[in-house]
Protein backbone atom coordinates (compact mmCIF):
# COMPACT_ATOMS: atom_id res chain seq x y z
CA UNK A 1 0.00 0.00 0.00
CA UNK A 2 1.03 3.48 -0.83
CA UNK A 3 0.15 6.23 2.07
CA UNK A 4 1.08 9.62 2.29
CA UNK A 5 3.71 9.20 -0.85
CA UNK A 6 5.39 6.15 1.24
CA UNK A 7 5.26 2.32 0.68
CA UNK A 8 3.57 0.38 3.78
CA UNK A 9 3.61 -3.45 4.13
CA UNK A 10 1.28 -5.22 5.95
CA UNK A 11 1.93 -8.48 7.83
CA UNK A 12 -0.60 -10.37 9.34
CA UNK A 13 -0.44 -12.95 12.05
CA UNK A 14 -1.06 -15.76 10.11
CA UNK A 15 2.19 -15.10 7.90
CA UNK A 16 4.25 -15.21 10.76
CA UNK A 17 2.98 -18.36 12.26
CA UNK A 18 5.49 -20.59 11.47
CA UNK A 19 8.29 -18.53 12.75
CA UNK A 20 6.68 -17.91 15.83
CA UNK A 21 6.51 -21.68 16.23
CA UNK A 22 10.19 -22.25 15.01
CA UNK A 23 11.87 -20.08 17.26
CA UNK A 24 9.21 -21.07 20.26
CA UNK A 25 12.53 -22.61 22.34
CA UNK A 26 14.92 -20.50 21.61
CA UNK A 27 17.34 -18.39 24.35
CA UNK A 28 19.40 -15.73 23.62
CA UNK A 29 23.19 -16.20 24.88
CA UNK A 30 25.23 -12.88 25.52
CA UNK A 31 28.43 -13.59 27.49
CA UNK A 32 30.22 -10.46 29.12
CA UNK A 33 33.60 -9.42 27.37
CA UNK A 34 35.14 -10.11 24.38
CA UNK A 35 33.11 -12.08 21.99
CA UNK A 36 33.36 -15.62 21.62
CA UNK A 37 33.33 -17.95 18.37
CA UNK A 38 31.07 -20.83 17.74
CA UNK A 39 33.16 -23.56 18.58
CA UNK A 40 33.97 -22.14 21.80
CA UNK A 41 29.99 -22.02 22.79
CA UNK A 42 29.33 -25.55 21.10
CA UNK A 43 32.08 -26.75 23.23
CA UNK A 44 30.91 -25.32 26.36
CA UNK A 45 27.11 -27.01 25.45
CA UNK A 46 28.45 -30.08 24.93
CA UNK A 47 29.99 -30.36 28.09
CA UNK A 48 27.95 -28.22 29.97
CA UNK A 49 24.41 -29.21 29.00
CA UNK A 50 24.78 -32.78 28.44
CA UNK A 51 21.63 -33.69 30.27
CA UNK A 52 19.84 -32.12 27.13
CA UNK A 53 19.54 -32.82 23.33
CA UNK A 54 22.52 -30.77 21.76
CA UNK A 55 20.36 -27.52 20.74
CA UNK A 56 20.85 -25.87 17.39
CA UNK A 57 23.14 -22.58 17.37
CA UNK A 58 23.02 -19.28 15.53
CA UNK A 59 25.44 -16.16 15.91
CA UNK A 60 24.41 -12.57 15.44
CA UNK A 61 26.90 -10.21 14.48
CA UNK A 62 26.01 -8.10 17.34
CA UNK A 63 27.58 -10.54 19.53
CA UNK A 64 24.47 -12.89 20.62
CA UNK A 65 24.09 -16.22 20.31
CA UNK A 66 20.44 -18.10 19.63
CA UNK A 67 20.40 -21.05 20.95
CA UNK A 68 17.24 -23.65 19.92
CA UNK A 69 16.40 -26.40 21.83
CA UNK A 70 14.21 -29.14 20.60
CA UNK A 71 11.77 -28.92 23.49
CA UNK A 72 10.13 -26.63 26.03
CA UNK A 73 11.27 -29.09 28.68
CA UNK A 74 15.23 -28.87 27.42
CA UNK A 75 14.70 -25.06 27.44
CA UNK A 76 13.54 -25.14 31.09
CA UNK A 77 15.69 -27.71 31.95
CA UNK A 78 18.78 -25.76 30.78
CA UNK A 79 17.47 -22.44 32.90
CA UNK A 80 16.67 -23.87 36.32
CA UNK A 81 20.60 -25.26 36.54
CA UNK A 82 21.82 -21.82 35.90
CA UNK A 83 23.83 -19.62 36.53
CA UNK A 84 26.54 -20.15 33.89
CA UNK A 85 30.00 -18.99 33.35
CA UNK A 86 32.01 -19.72 30.17
CA UNK A 87 35.41 -18.96 30.11
CA UNK A 88 35.54 -17.10 33.41
CA UNK A 89 32.65 -14.82 32.09
CA UNK A 90 29.13 -14.60 32.89
CA UNK A 91 26.74 -15.65 30.89
CA UNK A 92 23.00 -14.65 30.59
CA UNK A 93 20.07 -16.56 29.02
CA UNK A 94 17.37 -14.27 28.05
CA UNK A 95 13.85 -16.15 26.24
CA UNK A 96 13.62 -15.09 22.79
CA UNK A 97 10.52 -12.87 22.29
CA UNK A 98 9.31 -11.59 18.86
CA UNK A 99 10.13 -8.08 19.99
CA UNK A 100 13.57 -8.66 21.39
CA UNK A 101 16.19 -6.01 20.97
CA UNK A 102 19.82 -6.21 21.71
CA UNK A 103 20.31 -2.68 22.91
CA UNK A 104 17.33 -2.68 24.36
CA UNK A 105 16.55 -5.83 26.42
CA UNK A 106 19.74 -8.07 26.65
CA UNK A 107 22.15 -5.25 27.92
CA UNK A 108 19.34 -3.59 30.22
CA UNK A 109 17.01 -6.33 31.64
CA UNK A 110 18.89 -9.64 32.79
CA UNK A 111 17.99 -13.04 34.30
CA UNK A 112 19.40 -12.93 37.47
CA UNK A 113 18.43 -15.58 40.23
CA UNK A 114 16.63 -14.38 42.89
CA UNK A 115 16.21 -15.45 46.61
CA UNK A 116 13.87 -15.19 49.20
CA UNK A 117 15.28 -16.09 52.69
CA UNK A 118 12.92 -18.01 54.71
CA UNK A 119 9.77 -16.93 53.04
CA UNK A 120 6.58 -18.08 55.12
CA UNK A 121 5.71 -21.69 54.02
CA UNK A 122 1.96 -20.06 53.33
CA UNK A 123 3.44 -18.01 50.38
CA UNK A 124 4.92 -20.76 47.95
CA UNK A 125 2.35 -21.12 45.92
CA UNK A 126 2.94 -20.86 42.55
CA UNK A 127 0.56 -17.71 42.27
CA UNK A 128 1.85 -16.16 45.84
CA UNK A 129 5.57 -16.49 44.08
CA UNK A 130 4.57 -15.08 40.70
CA UNK A 131 3.17 -11.84 42.57
CA UNK A 132 6.22 -11.69 45.16
CA UNK A 133 8.49 -11.37 42.65
CA UNK A 134 6.47 -9.33 40.21
CA UNK A 135 8.16 -6.09 42.42
CA UNK A 136 11.52 -7.37 41.36
CA UNK A 137 10.77 -7.75 37.50
CA UNK A 138 9.60 -10.33 35.30
CA UNK A 139 9.35 -13.63 36.48
CA UNK A 140 10.64 -16.66 34.30
CA UNK A 141 10.75 -19.57 36.40
CA UNK A 142 11.38 -21.65 40.01
CA UNK A 143 14.39 -23.94 40.28
CA UNK A 144 12.90 -27.58 41.03
CA UNK A 145 13.86 -27.64 44.87
CA UNK A 146 11.44 -24.42 44.42
CA UNK A 147 8.74 -25.92 42.98
CA UNK A 148 8.71 -29.25 44.81
CA UNK A 149 9.25 -27.83 48.05
CA UNK A 150 12.54 -30.00 48.74
CA UNK A 151 14.17 -27.17 50.66
CA UNK A 152 11.84 -25.20 52.29
CA UNK A 153 14.65 -22.52 53.77
CA UNK A 154 14.46 -19.90 50.88
CA UNK A 155 12.46 -19.97 47.47
CA UNK A 156 15.07 -19.47 44.16
CA UNK A 157 13.11 -17.61 41.23
CA UNK A 158 14.97 -16.64 38.23
CA UNK A 159 13.46 -13.00 37.15
CA UNK A 160 14.38 -10.29 34.22
CA UNK A 161 15.31 -7.68 36.12
CA UNK A 162 16.14 -4.30 34.52
CA UNK A 163 19.44 -3.51 36.12
CA UNK A 164 19.58 0.39 35.19
CA UNK A 165 17.47 0.43 38.05
CA UNK A 166 18.46 0.08 41.64
CA UNK A 167 18.17 -3.56 42.78
CA UNK A 168 15.54 -3.55 45.81
CA UNK A 169 17.34 -5.59 49.05
CA UNK A 170 13.87 -6.17 50.68
CA UNK A 171 10.32 -5.88 50.08
CA UNK A 172 6.35 -5.54 51.62
CA UNK A 173 3.44 -7.92 51.58
CA UNK A 174 0.61 -7.74 52.62
CA UNK A 175 -1.13 -10.86 53.62
CA UNK A 176 -4.46 -11.84 53.73
CA UNK A 177 -5.49 -11.21 56.90
CA UNK A 178 -4.28 -7.21 56.56
CA UNK A 179 -0.95 -7.45 58.01
CA UNK A 180 2.36 -6.31 56.50
CA UNK A 181 5.62 -8.62 56.35
CA UNK A 182 8.75 -6.70 55.31
CA UNK A 183 10.63 -9.77 52.96
CA UNK A 184 14.17 -9.72 51.88
CA UNK A 185 15.74 -9.93 49.05
CA UNK A 186 19.22 -11.53 47.94
CA UNK A 187 20.78 -11.82 44.32
CA UNK A 188 23.19 -14.60 43.29
CA UNK A 189 24.67 -11.84 41.12
CA UNK A 190 24.69 -8.21 40.92
CA UNK A 191 25.70 -7.09 37.31
CA UNK A 192 27.92 -4.01 37.62
CA UNK A 193 26.28 -1.30 35.79
CA UNK A 194 27.70 2.04 34.43
CA UNK A 195 25.50 4.77 34.73
CA UNK A 196 28.34 6.87 32.72
CA UNK A 197 28.69 4.64 29.68
CA UNK A 198 25.16 3.01 29.98
CA UNK A 199 27.08 -0.54 29.73
CA UNK A 200 26.60 -3.76 31.83
CA UNK A 201 30.21 -5.49 32.86
CA UNK A 202 32.19 -2.67 34.58
CA UNK A 203 31.88 0.50 36.47
CA UNK A 204 34.29 3.87 35.64
CA UNK A 205 36.26 4.95 38.59
CA UNK A 206 35.26 8.19 39.86
CA UNK A 207 38.04 10.76 40.62
CA UNK A 208 37.59 11.38 44.10
CA UNK A 209 38.31 15.50 44.62
CA UNK A 210 41.03 16.11 47.19
CA UNK A 211 40.91 18.97 49.45
CA UNK A 212 44.17 21.20 49.44
CA UNK A 213 45.23 21.76 52.89
CA UNK A 214 47.90 24.06 53.33
CA UNK A 215 51.29 22.84 55.15
CA UNK A 216 51.59 24.25 58.28
CA UNK A 217 55.36 24.82 59.08
CA UNK A 218 56.50 23.35 62.78
CA UNK A 219 57.64 26.60 64.76
CA UNK A 220 61.78 26.55 64.45
CA UNK A 221 63.54 25.75 67.44
CA UNK A 222 65.18 28.73 68.95
CA UNK A 223 69.45 27.76 69.84
CA UNK A 224 72.28 29.65 70.94
CA UNK A 225 74.44 31.40 68.89
CA UNK A 226 78.07 32.70 69.34
CA UNK A 227 79.57 35.27 67.21
CA UNK A 228 82.37 33.00 65.82
CA UNK A 229 82.26 31.96 62.54
CA UNK A 230 83.67 29.68 60.65
CA UNK A 231 84.91 30.00 57.30
CA UNK A 232 86.24 27.47 54.74
CA UNK A 233 89.69 27.96 52.78
CA UNK A 234 87.64 30.53 50.03
CA UNK A 235 86.89 32.95 52.46
CA UNK A 236 83.42 31.63 52.65
CA UNK A 237 81.27 31.42 55.87
CA UNK A 238 81.05 27.53 56.64
CA UNK A 239 78.79 27.17 59.75
CA UNK A 240 78.13 28.70 62.69
CA UNK A 241 78.17 26.54 66.10
CA UNK A 242 75.94 26.93 69.70
CA UNK A 243 77.31 27.55 72.71
CA UNK A 244 75.99 24.83 74.96
CA UNK A 245 73.74 22.27 72.28
CA UNK A 246 74.99 19.45 70.32
CA UNK A 247 73.94 20.64 67.24
CA UNK A 248 75.20 22.97 64.90
CA UNK A 249 73.81 25.05 62.13
CA UNK A 250 75.60 24.74 58.70
CA UNK A 251 75.30 27.49 55.69
CA UNK A 252 75.64 26.24 52.44
CA UNK A 253 74.70 28.05 49.29
CA UNK A 254 72.99 31.03 52.14
CA UNK A 255 70.39 28.52 53.53
CA UNK A 256 70.90 27.89 57.20
CA UNK A 257 70.96 23.09 58.16
CA UNK A 258 70.86 21.49 61.23
CA UNK A 259 73.72 19.01 61.45
CA UNK A 260 74.85 16.83 65.02
CA UNK A 261 78.00 17.92 66.13
CA UNK A 262 80.71 15.65 67.21
CA UNK A 263 83.44 17.22 69.04
CA UNK A 264 86.67 15.01 70.47
CA UNK A 265 87.96 16.88 73.79
CA UNK A 266 89.98 14.29 75.42
CA UNK A 267 92.25 11.58 73.64
CA UNK A 268 90.38 8.63 72.72
CA UNK A 269 92.20 5.41 74.70
CA UNK A 270 92.02 2.47 71.67
CA UNK A 271 94.09 -0.14 73.79
CA UNK A 272 92.70 -3.20 74.95
CA UNK A 273 93.17 -5.71 77.73
CA UNK A 274 94.91 -8.48 75.25
CA UNK A 275 98.77 -8.44 74.70
CA UNK A 276 99.93 -8.93 71.28
CA UNK A 277 100.73 -12.68 70.50
CA UNK A 278 104.31 -14.05 70.83
CA UNK A 279 105.55 -16.33 68.32
CA UNK A 280 107.43 -19.48 70.69
CA UNK A 281 110.37 -21.61 69.25
CA UNK A 282 109.44 -24.83 68.10
CA UNK A 283 111.09 -27.72 70.52
CA UNK A 284 112.51 -29.82 67.48
CA UNK A 285 113.58 -27.97 64.54
CA UNK A 286 112.57 -30.57 61.87
CA UNK A 287 109.17 -30.75 63.48
CA UNK A 288 106.26 -31.37 61.40
CA UNK A 289 103.16 -29.88 62.10
CA UNK A 290 100.18 -31.88 61.12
Amino acid sequence: MVIDGEIEVQIEEKDVVSERQFWGNTLIMYALGEPLSMNAVKKFMMNTWNFVSLPELYYNEEGYFMIKFHSQADKDAVLIRGSYTIYRKPMFLHEWTPEFQLKDDLLRVLPLWVIFPQLPLLYWGEDSIGKIASAIGKPILMDECTTKKLRVSYARVLIEVDVTIELKDTITIKTPNGEKLRQQVDYEWKPPYCKKCNKVGHQCKQKEKKAWIPKQKEPEETIPMIQAEKKDDRGKQKEVVTEENPWLQVISNGKPHRALRFESREKLDCTNEFDVLGVGECSTVNETVT
